[in-house]
């Protein structure tokens, strides 16, 4: 297996980049120099290399690729400590250094180096008898664990929601899974635009609703779907109205805030419970007008529009497959100038994927303008926040508070700081997640600017999390 790592060194208006393939195990070394140019953001001279930048003054962090369809190289990219660093340091030591970084990573990189993934999704209204649930989840289990693919998946008498990473080679296997086992002959998986293994582990969970939307059983009719426009369709659409229209947004307020369709009503919620009652209100009188909806794969809308249907709308459209197909639609369209402007939220490690270069959102911390969200190191607080690259490495990835930075700190002088620019979580035990989920998802309610927040948690508290070791 062969890794590659990366020095940054700043050459304006260039960053030259020193690539090195070193093969582990063997006496065998290369070395390859290309550059990346700022300004259009492609790479100049030949070279197979792709990296992902978060801005055009720091480069954050690389996702991991394949080099070619027909070599075997993976890329495990870590970047320096910082650009300032990287050029005080000769290139032979600064990759030993970063070298030191892979190596301690190894075991957990080994398989998204060798495995290719596929990101997708499915869902599927249907009827599953409550008596067969357990039996079904524990199948699905068996055989999915069996295929390598890892994921999320809710299962209720009403149907199936999946959220899934899937090894290329095993794609077929689940179509064949889907189609032969769990009678889903025609449903579509709906593929993100970035790819990677975007889940720890398998879950499958059975729920009483597959979408809780919090109304009473029999009030509306699920097999009365909306008209499930494509992406194509839907961008016509919205780019010729003639007249009036209702555009919702049926997703939770920090999801709709790092990106949205232009002119969408964007309910300020924290549940689809929440949006459910917003929609009936933002909806109430307009039963003969054309409403339309999105959400991030669908399925929301799915539901929601089935309800507003039962209820008396004529015309309720939704884009199918959600944001996440109308990004596939705007990458394959490069002429096309998207009406959603922003990121699209993901409810995986990814915490969200581009459509647009459009920064819609600023940084919870500083309020410079950002749209990558994070969780708060310390486990135990875990907040759900927007944070710049600035502000990570200030804070060491935690939300600012004097508690949370306390702990870190701590636990870093316990347990070992983590090698390079990386920030691994801290999970203490014995104590309990100190927010619920509304104050969880909502950093402005939490977070003071420039660092704080108003957990009154005693720094004393710190020294009793600090008995347990890390959990594995």
């Amino acid at each position: 297996m062969a890794f590659h790592t990366f020095v940054f060194r700043r050459i304006k208006p260039y960053w030259k980049s020193i690539i090195r393939l070193k093969q582990h195990g063997a006496n065998s070394e290369a070395f390859h120099t290309s550059k990346w140019n700022l300004e259009n953001s492609k790479l100049v001279n030949r070279c197979f290399i792709k990296v992902e930048r978060n801005n055009l003054s720091n480069i954050e962090y690389f996702h991991t690729y394949k080099l070619n369809k027909k070599s075997n190289f993976g890329i495990a990219a870590r970047p320096y400590t910082s650009i300032e660093d990287s050029a005080n340091k000769d290139e032979s030591s600064a990759c030993n250094d970063i070298d030191n970084d892979i190596s301690n990573n190894i075991s957990t990189e080994k398989e998204e180096l060798t495995v290719e993934w596929k990101t997708l999704s499915f869902y599927s209204f249907h009827e599953i008898p409550q008596s067969k649930l357990q039996n079904m989840r524990e199948e699905m289990l068996k055989k999915f664990r069996e295929m390598g693919i890892v994921g999320r998946i809710y299962i209720a008498s009403e149907g199936i929601n999946a959220q899934l990473s899937c090894p290329i080679e095993k794609l077929s296997d689940l179509r064949e899974y889907c189609n032969q086992e769990l009678n889903l002959n025609n449903v579509e998986f709906n593929y993100s635009t970035i790819h990677l293994k975007a889940f720890r582990k398998l879950n499958v969970k059975i729920r009483h609703q597959i979408v809780a939307d919090g109304l009473e059983p029999g009030t509306y009719d699920l097999s009365n779907q909306p008209n499930h426009l494509t992406p194509d369709d839907w961008h016509r659409s919205l780019s010729n109205v003639k007249k009036p229209i209702t555009l919702i947004d049926m997703r939770n307020h920090y999801e709709s805030e790092v990106g949205y369709f232009d002119n969408a009503i964007r309910p300020d919620v924290d549940t689809f419970r929440d949006s459910i009652k917003i929609m009936n209100k933002i909806c109430e009188g307009k039963q003969n007008e054309e409403i339309y909806m999105y959400c991030t794969g669908g399925i929301r809308c799915s539901k929601a529009g089935a309800i507003l249907l039962s209820n008396g709308f004529k015309s309720v459209n939704v884009l199918k497959g959600g944001i996440t197909a109308y990004g596939r639609y705007i990458s394959s369209n490069p002429s096309i100038k998207s009406l959603y402007k922003g990121r699209n939220f993901t409810f995986d490690k990814r915490l969200g994927e581009p459509i647009t270069n459009d920064i819609v959102a600023q940084c919870h911390t500083c309020g410079k303008p950002c749209d990558k969200h994070t969780n708060c190191r310390n486990k135990t607080c875990n907040l759900l926040f927007i944070q710049c690259s600035e502000c990570r490495v200030a804070l060491s990835r935690t939300c600012g508070s004097e508690f949370c930075l306390t702990l870190v700190k701590a636990w870093d002088e316990k347990f070992g700081k983590p090698q390079g620019n990386g920030f691994d979580d801290v999970k203490p035990g014995g104590m309990e997640c100190i927010y619920d989920h509304i104050h969880r998802t909502r950093p402005k309610l939490v977070i003071k600017r420039l660092g704080g927040n108003y957990a009154d948690i005693p720094s004393e508290v710190v020294a009793k999390l600090l008995e347990k070791a890390p959990e594995e």
